[in-house]
């Protein structure tokens, strides 16, 4: 799917995208860094439809594509009912151009589709960008980690928007 406004088209992320993947994450500072067999394992269980058992773990990774080149992604999971955005990235180069808004409704319209009740997901508290746009989303904090992240030690912030 193609977005006019920022010419950035959304897909579901392959097994060939690994190594855009790791390169994006590893480029933005607040995501989380996953190894390359941790990535493995997330595009190998990542999901198009609703053919996964019931109560069995789902993956979803959607990436955003300009010009080609895979500039943003969203990972999410499932469980029994309950999505998380697991990570959440975009290039430096093309923030606040909508990309991750975008990724963002994508990721609950498949957590609707697969008929979650909620979908939550956990922020650096110094990331004031991300909690606005999460915020803008529906969603609410609902608390706090302290001392969660490491490089360097931060509070994580809890969100949740029931859908």
């Amino acid at each position: 799917m193609r977005d006019n406004v920022s010419g950035h088209c959304l897909r579901a992320a392959a097994p060939g995208d690994l190594a855009s993947l790791m390169a994006l994450e590893q480029s933005v500072e607040n995501a989380p860094h996953w190894s390359e067999a941790s990535w493995q394992q997330v595009l190998a269980a990542s999901v198009d439809d609703a053919n996964s058992p019931s109560g069995a773990l789902q993956r979803k990774v959607l990436v955003a594509e300009v010009d080609a080149v895979v500039v943003g992604f969203v990972a999410l999971q499932l469980v029994t009912g309950v999505a998380e955005i697991e990570s959440l990235a975009v290039s430096a180069q093309h923030r606040r151009s909508g990309i991750g808004l975008a990724l963002c409704r994508d990721g609950i319209a498949w957590a609707q589709s697969q008929l979650s009740q909620a979908i939550e997901l956990e922020v650096r508290a110094s990331n004031t960008a991300a909690i606005a746009l999460y915020q803008c989303l529906g969603f609410e904090v609902q608390g706090r980690r302290p001392g969660y992240y490491r490089g360097p030690v931060e509070d994580a912030v809890l969100m949740t928007r029931t859908l």
